[in-house]
């Protein structure tokens, strides 16, 4: 989140995104973007959706922890919110569609919760649109390759970013709104990109069969020399598409 967020919401102002509406983070996870969206918007009337409890829970003791008290959290399924219909004003899904087993579902109940006029924004990735690292990171191609193959197998889909735009325009979605984010180490310091780079993140892989210690071990060296480089960049890109509920 503290690598593109400055970025990202210049964008989601620009889609509508303010104080005083009333919003609704799917796929809320830890809750750090939760955490972000009350710094922004204060009067914001948030909700945060996830169907993971573990992960509920952070995200709630993580926004307590700020005095955010206000803040809904609700465990349900991101096709089946359980929300009214025409709720929200704004809907952020933010790296969640590339889990869902049925994003046309969870689109279309997007549209359903939606006011009309209401927006709903995804950021997420496609992977042939994502890290790029010079010199390049061999060994991280290979780890994305598997944790692809990895998601595939639960239903998940890492280059949902090239379907967004079409799939909100089917479930009638208009003023379509197509962008990308990208964010350079030259820019925001290779610190940065720590979390994303850390090969740590691949150790469910390596428990599941994806990959063996050994592989694990030589992309840890391989991570540690290309981190010591003087010349060392990482650029990465996201996909933002957005669309609006018709006001008939």
């Amino acid at each position: 989140v503290q690598l593109s967020w400055h970025k990202e919401l210049e964008v989601l102002e620009r889609l509508g995104l303010r104080d005083g509406l009333k919003v609704l983070d799917l796929g809320c996870g830890p809750g750090f973007v939760a955490s972000e969206l009350m710094m922004a918007f204060p009067g914001t009337q948030l909700s945060c959706l996830d169907s993971h409890p573990g992960l509920l829970r952070e995200a709630e003791n993580y926004i307590r922890e700020f005095g955010y008290e206000d803040v809904e959290f609700r465990k349900g399924d991101s096709h089946k919110t359980g929300f009214s219909g025409q709720t929200f004003d704004f809907i952020l899904a933010r790296f969640a569609f590339q889990h869902f087993k049925d994003p046309q579902a969870v689109i279309n109940e997007c549209y359903r919760i939606l006011k009309p006029g209401g927006m709903l924004a995804i950021i997420d990735v496609d992977d042939e649109f994502g890290f790029i690292t010079e010199p390049p990171l061999v060994e991280l191609n290979s780890m994305s390759n598997e944790l692809a193959r990895a998601q595939a197998r639960g239903g998940g889909n890492r280059n949902i970013g090239r379907q967004l735009f079409r799939m909100l325009r089917d479930s009638s979605f208009d003023n379509m709104d197509l962008n990308s984010i990208i964010v350079h180490s030259d820019e925001s310091g290779l610190e940065l990109f720590k979390h994303q780079l850390d090969f740590e993140r691949y150790t469910p892989l390596m428990h599941h069969g994806f990959i063996t210690p050994s592989q694990l071990e030589h992309a840890r060296q391989a991570l540690e020399r290309f981190m010591a480089r003087e010349d060392a960049m990482v650029m990465a890109s996201y996909i933002i598409c957005a669309g609006c509920r018709p006001v008939r």
